[in-house]
């Protein structure tokens, strides 16, 4: 099985004598284009350990502070002490450095997903409580804000990796372990710069090849988005069942189901967005014809959103996306589906849905998903 980004960065790291301002620079740099890439990330910050000063009651002294590096390297200082004098962190930035704990910061109120608007929070990755309040450090609506402290190699934490997004992202396995490899790498040639002159050709040449890797599509992190489209006029007891089954599943795939689709806006616009980034689909083809009762056709609408996913791939995705047609017994299929994983809706002789016969056959197709990965 191939490495990881984050393995492969960590093993080039670990491979280094010595790194410049510039590379470090740009490790950062494709730590960014890795995040935003993978987990949607919207403004990654580097914040490192620093005396400040801190003023109370007219007395000064010298405290703890986290400094946003690149603005200290442009002697834009911005501090924020880790603890206030009441002797309380004061970010949750601060509160991971003191406690040497990981957070994955989302809202506990659905009601209020901006994390600046709210003041109950759901730490997913060490289920921490009792967190101080977000600090917002630019005008985007984030939802999701993930901290990783910085260590050096005698375990001393001497920074944080902040990472944040304005979609809410719900924490993965995978995700938590590129984050502790990105983190490793850069807690490594953090160190190198400081202590230590560059041998800047060596280090520039593998970070080109780095560079290539990342030129190559990537598995998002994130679970797989699968879609569900079926005409305005399709059978209301298919539709139901899929989205029965599709529920079972909702801890292995976010469902984007078209009708939910209610943002503003050109809706075929929202169409391509979502399909751009949905791995699999189930699509029900068939709608009533005129005429006779038992009678059905394909909607045209649902086949041309079909085709859109299935050539997804062909724009860059690292796998073809997958995704099966529902089809009614009496609707003739204008294309060739044999490559596809086709369903025939089940009916007894009374024309009602055999629902069980037909939640089978879906779940062993998505069951099919899982095992091609």
């Amino acid at each position: 099985m191939a490495s990881t980004f984050g393995e492969q960065l960590t093993q080039f790291a670990l491979a280094l004598d010595a790194i410049d301002e510039r590379n470090f620079k740009k490790i950062r740099e494709l730590i960014n284009k890795y995040t935003t890439k993978t987990l949607n990330i919207t403004s990654t910050r580097l914040l490192v350990a620093s005396e400040v000063h801190q003023v109370v009651d007219e007395v000064d002294s010298m405290v703890v502070g986290l400094v946003p590096y690149g603005l200290a390297q442009e002697g834009e200082i911005q501090v924020t002490p880790v603890k206030n004098a009441n002797g309380e962190y004061t970010s949750q930035a601060s509160f991971t450095f003191g406690m040497e704990k990981e957070l994955w910061v989302v809202s506990a109120d659905p009601e209020q997903s901006l994390l600046r608007e709210t003041i109950t929070y759901l730490d997913q990755w060490s289920g921490q409580s009792g967190l101080p309040r977000y600090r917002a450090v630019t005008d985007e609506g984030i939802r999701t804000s993930i901290l990783v402290p910085l260590r050096f190699a005698n375990k001393r934490v001497f920074g944080v990796a902040s990472f944040e997004t304005v979609e809410r992202v719900d924490l993965t396995l995978a995700a938590k372990d590129e984050l502790k490899n990105l983190a490793m790498a850069l807690s490594i040639t953090y160190r190198l710069l400081r202590d230590s002159d560059s041998r800047a050709k060596r280090t520039a040449e593998g970070l080109v090849a780095l560079d290539e890797v990342l030129s190559q599509p990537l598995v998002k992190l994130t679970r797989p988005k699968i879609f569900v489209a079926s005409s305005e006029r399709a059978n209301k007891d298919v539709i139901d069942a899929i989205r029965q089954v599709i529920e079972e599943y909702k801890t292995t795939f976010d469902e984007v189901y078209w009708k939910d689709m209610n943002k503003p806006g050109s809706i075929d616009q929202q169409l391509l967005t979502e399909l751009a980034y949905c791995r699999y689909g189930v699509f029900y083809m068939s709608e009533p014809a005129k005429g006779r009762k038992g009678n059905f056709r394909d909607n045209i609408n649902v086949v041309f959103e079909a085709g859109m996913l299935h050539g997804r791939s062909d724009v860059g995705s690292p796998i073809p996306a997958s995704w099966i047609p529902v089809r009614e017994e009496g609707s003739p299929p204008p294309f060739d589906f044999a490559q596809q994983r086709t369903i025939i809706v089940p009916r007894n002789d009374k024309n009602e849905l055999e629902a069980e016969s037909f939640k089978d056959k879906l779940r062993e197709c998505l069951a099919g998903f899982i095992a091609d990965g």
